[in-house]
């Protein structure tokens, strides 16, 4: 239901049934960068008597709804686990969850192609191998599942029974068998990864089935057995509904507001195809309605009245006009059904042991620099331990981390690390100047044959390795602004500048088009950054919109000299929710989704 409390009037413009399926989502598949970027991390430990523990340094989200607006936080978790293994079972993974649903429409165009997860053939990539079974028996973060798979019934322990209207329209009848099965799964060994947007390969993956109720154990409240929402079943979570869908439409048509519903048939229908912008969320917009056909099919001031005259080409101006329609968040009670798929990669190496002695010093990061630039780190013996810090790759993040533990005897970097940093190109010299401490910098570069590079002789390190017309080259802990003297054109391919454990922002030398980086951290709280980059001078403007298109926050506006700029957001006031950032200059415009969560 909508309303406009001015004008007094109300409107339904969905209904969710009891046993009906709803907000039904495919999510992922997300890699290391993106868990990294929310700050999800899960270091699991499964021991061999069947015990396991999720570890501290452990961080997952968690959702609390009070007056139904939902709280999702990254917290930190530890957790006791049992478990149960047999990787010989020859148990089938299924197609379906539980529900006999196949998600066959992914709507992340990040991640997904035409509703398929990109690198994928079918949306579930493993469905029907053999694998091991695996069951959970304690954990207070997740489902409980039975290594044989069960098909559940949607009762509590007392037999309180709800129907399931599945989603061809068959109704199962409360206490009736699910047409999927809750259960684990596990495959371990040299696995494809299922997020090769960002991963690799895999050692372990583990996939579970579950819905609330007494085999999970999970949506039944803070206390089994206790109905705490007093609907007098055991079954306790709560969902908040806090914006529905609606289609967004160009401005320039002359719509301030989205359409409720994703109406994109009706409203290309009406004549407004070129006009749809997109499907989102919203909790402010407009009513499209067949019965209102006389006003354009919306709801108007003189719909309401009745009057004939077609009003539905401006907004409510205080005589007439589209109606403008808000949304209030419910709550609604619901049961909670999970098809999880997570991989696992074995960390069992010495982190920083380069070359297998027992110990960190010089020749590790000597190692560690070659390989990188050999681009050969996963061939060597000891490679795992290169990954400092965690993200997969091999790059000067980790040479810097390994460099500042052996010379500082610190692993948890430095208090005047740089946070930005410029690159100059100057007089056939390169120099970096930043606001603090620079443990390293990677590059690559592309350039004609006759090109020649000299290193600066003052750093911890320093080399370069030069193949056709490509030029790699690592430099750590430079003690001088001073990179390379070069002779020849080059231009920078790929560029990572590190203080003594993170990336740095970094400004390029030349600007050739403009360009808006994606914020990073995104999912962010509450502060992100992003890169405008402008290859001539010119009036700019960067601003930040809510859902319903009202700009929140100007990062740039006005005239600006060309080059590139780190542009920070901070959205310590605003809500938890989607947002999107627009750049836009004379012959430019660019929007990218920035995601808070808090």
């Amino acid at each position: 239901m909508v309303s406009n409390s001015t004008l007094g009037v109300e409107f339904q413009v969905s209904q969710l049934n009891q046993g009906e399926i709803y907000r039904t989502t495919y999510q992922g598949p997300y890699g290391h960068l993106y868990s990294g970027a929310l700050n999800v991390i899960l270091n699991v430990n499964f021991n061999e008597d069947g015990t396991g523990e999720i570890a501290e340094g452990s961080y997952y989200p968690t959702e609390t709804v009070e007056n139904c607006i939902a709280d999702v936080a990254i917290l930190p978790i530890t957790d006791e686990l049992l478990y149960t293994s047999n990787l010989s079972a020859g148990v089938s993974i299924p197609s379906t969850n539980i529900l006999g649903y196949i998600p066959d429409e992914n709507p992340d165009e990040v991640v997904a192609a035409n509703g398929i997860p990109i690198g994928y053939a079918t949306p579930l990539p493993n469905a029907g191998e053999s694998a091991g079974a695996i069951s959970l028996s304690q954990s207070s973060v997740f489902d409980y599942f039975p290594e044989t798979p069960v098909q559940p019934t949607l009762c509590d322990s007392d037999n309180n029974c709800f129907d399931v209207i599945l989603p061809n329209g068959e109704l199962v009848e409360g206490g009736d068998p699910l047409p999927g099965t809750a259960g684990g799964f596990a495959l371990k060994g040299d696995l494809p990864t299922i997020a090769p947007l960002e991963n690799d390969n895999a050692d372990l993956y583990l996939e579970w089935h579950a819905i609330d109720g007494v085999i999970s154990e999970s949506g039944l409240g803070d206390e089994i057995g206790v109905d705490e929402d007093g609907d007098g079943t055991d079954f306790d979570r709560i969902w908040a509904l806090e914006a529905l869908t609606a289609t967004y439409l160009n401005s320039s048509c002359g719509f301030n507001y989205p359409v409720y519903g994703d109406v994109t048939d009706q409203l290309t229908a009406l004549g407004y195809g070129d006009c749809i912008d997109r499907v989102d969320l919203a909790t402010e917009g407009y009513v499209l309605d067949a019965s209102f056909g006389d006003w354009g099919s919306f709801l108007t001031y003189n719909a309401l009245a009745e009057i004939p005259a077609d009003d539905s080409d401006h907004d409510y101006n205080g005589t007439d006009g589209r109606i403008i329609m808000d949304f209030d968040p419910f709550c609604i009670q619901d049961i909670n059904v999970r098809h999880i798929m997570l991989e696992f990669k074995d960390i069992s190496c010495v982190t920083g042991d380069l070359n297998g002695d027992g110990g960190w010093n010089v020749l590790d990061i000597v190692t560690l620099a070659n390989c990188i630039l050999s681009n050969n780190c996963s061939e060597l013996e000891f490679g795992c331990a290169g990954d400092l810090n965690g993200d997969s790759f091999y790059n000067v993040l980790d040479i810097v981390t390994l460099a500042n533990c052996i010379l500082a005897q610190n692993c948890g970097g430095r208090v005047d690390d740089a946070a930005s940093a410029e690159l100059i190109k100057k007089d056939h010299n390169l120099s970096i100047e930043a606001d603090g401490f620079i443990g390293g910098v990677q590059m690559t570069l592309t350039h004609s044959e006759s090109f020649k590079i000299e290193l600066t002789d003052r750093a911890l390190y320093a080399n370069s390795i030069t193949e056709g017309t490509e030029t790699r080259l690592i430099i750590v802990t430079p003690e001088t602004d001073h990179l390379f003297s070069y002779s020849g054109d080059f231009e920078i391919e790929e560029v990572i500048v590190a203080n003594s454990q993170d990336e740095v922002a970094v400004s390029l030398p030349v600007a050739m088009e403009y360009s808006l980086s994606q914020a990073y951290p995104n999912p962010f709280n509450p502060v992100t950054s992003m890169t405008l980059t402008l290859p001539v001078s010119g009036e700019i403007s960067v601003e930040v919109y809510n859902l319903i298109g009202q700009s929140i926050a100007t990062l740039a506006a006005g005239y600006m000299d060309a080059g590139s700029y780190t542009l920070t957001w901070d959205a310590a006031e605003v809500s938890s929710g989607m947002y999107f950032v627009k750049a836009s200059a004379a012959s430019f415009s660019q929007t990218n989704k920035l995601l808070l969560l808090k």
